[in-house]
């Protein structure tokens, strides 16, 4: 018997970012620790966080500098206790918008050669979400609508 999936989950070929998105964005600074970015990661059962950094002189105000990913963590795992995020974290990150079409996102992301694309509000550019590999899996998996 076929998976059922979800009523309110739309199909690949309709579903947007926003449909896929985990509608909150882990952070860091480029000067956290790595240890502290693993005990984040396996204490909110994540695969990555987004490094913000200051945008212009407003410390407050801040935009996504990079990605740092569980693979980056195994990729330097044994020095962990010696690195900070910005030491390890991919600064070309993949940028979207939340009505961009959830399969233009997955070939983006096939060509980037990554597993996380940062949704990004439109006027503001401040990230709203993150979209995973797992999370287009999901759609693939249940949407039907």
């Amino acid at each position: 018997m076929a998976p059922t999936g979800s009523y309110t989950t739309p199909s690949f070929e309709h579903a947007t970012a926003a449909d896929a998105m985990r509608p909150y964005v882990l952070t860091c600074t480029p000067q956290t620790p790595l240890v502290t970015v693993a005990q984040r990661m396996a204490g909110e059962h994540v695969h990555a966080l987004v490094v913000m950094s200051p945008r212009g002189t407003d410390a407050h105000e801040r935009r996504a500098w990079g990605v740092l990913t569980d693979r980056d963590l195994l990729t330097h795992a044994r020095h962990v206790e010696e690195l900070t995020a910005g030491d390890v974290a991919t600064p070309a990150i993949l940028e979207i918008r939340p009505d961009d079409r959830l399969s233009d996102v997955a070939d983006r992301m096939v060509a980037a050669g990554t597993s996380h694309a940062i949704v990004e509000e439109p006027s503001s550019g401040r990230p709203v979400g993150v979209v995973s590999t797992l999370d287009i899996a999901g759609i693939l998996a249940w949407g039907r609508a």
